[in-house]
């Protein structure tokens, strides 16, 4: 059903943090990233190039944008983020890059 898939994004990656860019912007704002998460079940971030939206992820959502990266989950998302080029409010498909923070 439609409603539980929004339920079960939900529960991956958490509610939005902030849209903390315009519309359509690939920028992120690095510091918003060392800011404590709001969800308490957070790991890591999510931020969509294509309409600027920050999420929270949790363990469970971070390993499967690993796997979408095609890349090895870490045994702690300690200084890594994800972008993608879309997200599921854009309405499309969303490529995923794993990015590690120096």
């Amino acid at each position: 059903m439609p409603g539980d898939d929004i339920k079960i994004k939900k529960r991956l990656f958490g509610e939005s943090v902030t849209d903390q860019t315009k519309k359509g912007s690939s920028t992120l704002d690095l510091s918003l990233l060392s800011q404590p998460f709001e969800w308490k079940e957070a790991v890591t971030y999510l931020f969509c190039q294509k309409c600027g939206m920050l999420s929270e992820v949790n363990r469970q959502g971070a390993e499967y944008l690993c796997g979408q990266a095609k890349a090895q989950a870490p045994e702690v998302f300690k200084n890594v983020y994800f972008t993608s080029e879309a997200c599921s409010l854009c309405g499309q498909d969303i490529g995923v890059r794993i990015n590690y923070i120096n």
